[in-house]
């Protein structure tokens, strides 16, 4: 599963999306992230999220801006469009 670039796992790059934690690799995850890999889930990606989760469009200056796949002249919004972005249509 993917985890929103907010949440720390451990030895992966943990921006949330600010310039101020760029290049910020965390020694422990997440009590959420331990749980669910001590299901046995998988955190395979991170995605993208406004800096420190804060505003209404999912830009930050470490990774741009993310964009629609479906029309990328139109960005996602909220705190969750790069996890809006990477869903698929059924």
């Amino acid at each position: 599963m993917t985890i929103k670039d907010l949440m720390p796992v451990a030895g992966v790059r943990s921006s949330s999306g600010s310039r101020i934690f760029e290049n910020y690799i965390p020694e422990y995850s997440d009590r959420l992230v331990r749980q669910i890999e001590n299901c046995g889930g998988v955190v395979y990606a991170k995605s993208n999220t406004p800096e420190f989760g804060t505003g209404g469009i999912t830009f930050n200056d470490v990774f741009g801006i993310t964009r629609t796949p479906h029309n990328t002249h139109f960005a996602s919004g909220g705190t969750s469009g790069g996890a809006a972005a990477s869903a698929r249509d059924r």
